[in-house]
């Protein structure tokens, strides 16, 4: 295993014991580390997709994450601990038109809300690279035969494959690589921002029909550290 992979495979234990057995507000660790900071992450996005095929099918959405967590030296490197989660923002709208109709649902009656991941940090030479993806879930949702998988803004870092896609390569317009200033060499608190658009059309074949898919969304993404007080 390289050491970027232990690093990987620590930071993703890191995270499960800080989410199944997370310390209490206060409560001093038993090595107290020599610099910690508080982390805020928000994550704001805005997006579409369609679908093409026996339906038209299209929605649009709007979503905030805000994950607040800790950062601590750990040597030459550093430990990421999950603090909390909070989707802040979700709406959605989604439009089918069928032979019998026009379907329509929002968010009430979805079904299916995103999901938030933040995995770790990774020192390298330009900073601390975060490792975050948001879990998406089929759509168009009133077409469960047609549906296929909605992709979710995920950093530069992150390697999960869903639906075997590389999320990185249909990054169109700015950068998901979110890296941040490392803190031991900063005073004070320091805000950084990142913006990206994202598109991916795809056709494929079920039942001898060819559709066709659009997705599409722009990602806001600003993280604050601040040394812990």
């Amino acid at each position: 295993m390289t050491g970027r992979s232990r690093r990987r495979a620590a930071g993703a234990l890191l995270l499960l014991a800080g989410t199944l057995f997370p310390a209490e507000p206060g409560a001093a660790s038993a090595a107290a580390p020599e610099n910690a900071w508080t982390v805020c992450l928000t994550i704001a996005v805005k997006g579409e997709y369609s679908l093409e095929g026996r339906e038209r099918s299209s929605g649009h959405y709007r979503m905030k994450f805000v994950w607040t967590g800790e950062l601590e030296t750990d040597g030459d490197d550093y430990i990421l601990l999950h603090g909390r989660s909070d989707l802040a923002e979700w709406d959605v709208e989604e439009t089918t038109a069928a032979p019998e109709g026009i379907r329509i649902r929002t968010t009430n009656d979805f079904g299916e809300k995103p999901e938030l991941a933040v995995m770790y940090v990774l020192r390298l030479s330009d900073g601390l690279h975060l490792n975050f993806f948001i879990r998406g879930f089929a759509v168009p949702r009133s077409n469960d035969r047609d549906a296929f998988y909605l992709l979710l803004p995920a950093s530069m870092e992150n390697g999960d494959r869903p639906a075997d896609v590389n999320y990185s390569d249909f990054v169109k317009n700015g950068s998901n690589a979110v890296v941040l200033d490392d803190p031991v060499s900063l005073s004070g608190s320091r805000k950084k921002s990142f913006h990206w658009d994202w598109l991916r059309r795809t056709s494929f074949l079920r039942q001898d029909v060819i559709l066709l898919g659009t997705n599409r969304h722009e990602a806001d993404v600003t993280v604050v550290i601040s040394p812990k007080k």
